[in-house]
């Protein structure tokens, strides 16, 4: 690229370009993430202390999630494990028309309460789609309190970039809130003691 100043025979007086005065060439400006057009969310399917249950996540993309793109999140600290050995899961689309569709994406998840999933899809999501899928047998903590915001949650290229994101460095206010508290374990609650 190439920045001149000429005369009106085309002679270069000024100029800055990959040849003449590199370092004087116009900065190069960072672009950052894009927001989510409606939070992450995630919904418990059961909230007692210990016991294994389904996330549902949930949100809105802003811009286009391509057909071999991904989606990244990371888990709130308060869960114990993730038990789902399914190497897929169904990620459900909703289109900005109010159309539907839904595909089978690979699932992948560490020890570390990282999760990713990869998109094989034959096109884009549109930019404003809503997307959800489920994260099954996750061990709640074994105690009543609050789950706590998940730290990260990201849509990104099949390289890792990111897309639309909310974490502690993006759009925090964002990030899927957590708002369901663990109730104890019935089991653990001590017996009645007999009437008569």
């Amino acid at each position: 690229t190439a920045t001149a100043n000429t005369t009106g025979a085309a002679a270069v007086i000024d100029e800055t370009s990959e040849d003449e005065h590199v370092n004087r060439r116009p900065a190069s400006l960072k672009v950052v993430p894009g927001d989510f057009a409606s939070a992450p969310r995630l919904n418990l399917t059961n909230n007692l202390a210990g016991q294994l249950g389904t996330i549902r996540v949930s949100f809105e993309t802003t811009n286009p999630l391509p057909a071999d793109g991904r989606i990244f999140l990371k888990l709130p600290g308060s869960y114990l494990e993730i038990l789902d050995e399914n190497k897929t899961v169904m990620l459900h689309a909703e289109y900005p028309d109010g159309a539907t569709a839904k595909e089978a994406a690979m699932f992948n998840h560490t020890d570390d309460l990282n999760v990713t999933l990869t998109r094989g899809g034959a096109a884009a999501f549109p930019k404003h789609t809503s997307l959800w899928f489920l994260i099954k047998e996750v061990r709640n903590m074994h105690k009543q309190g609050n789950t706590g915001i998940a730290p990260i949650v990201r849509t990104e290229l099949s390289s890792g970039v990111p897309i639309d994101e909310a974490s502690g460095g993006h759009y925090a206010h964002r990030r899927a809130p957590g708002t369901v508290i663990f109730t104890p374990n019935p089991t653990s609650l001590p017996t009645p003691l007999p009437t008569a």
